[in-house]
């Protein structure tokens, strides 16, 4: 439904607003649908615990460190096919 409903509106904005308008119209539109989704929904396990401070918190959490993560081979692949999904469509 939404891919059907997305020319329609494209075409209302750029009618409206030109082209530049509606860029920052579909902008603005992604944040009012995507923030309260990532505000509710996304947190991880030192948010559920505040009784301790953060540095208590990572040492219990699983997991490699964000200089590890970027270096892992995982975070490339992913990359590569977010890339190459993005050329795709």
């Amino acid at each position: 439904m939404p891919t059907s409903l997305v020319p329609l509106l494209t075409n209302h904005l750029i009618g409206a607003f030109g082209w530049r308008g509606a860029y920052i119209g579909f902008g603005g539109l992604f944040a009012l649908v995507i923030f309260p989704i990532l505000l509710f929904f996304f947190y991880d396990a030192r948010d559920r615990d505040s009784s301790r401070s953060r540095a208590e918190q990572s040492k219990d959490l699983p997991g490699r460190t964000v200089r590890k993560g970027f270096h892992a081979r995982q975070f490339y692949q992913i990359g590569v096919a977010g890339f190459l999904i993005t050329g795709v469509l």
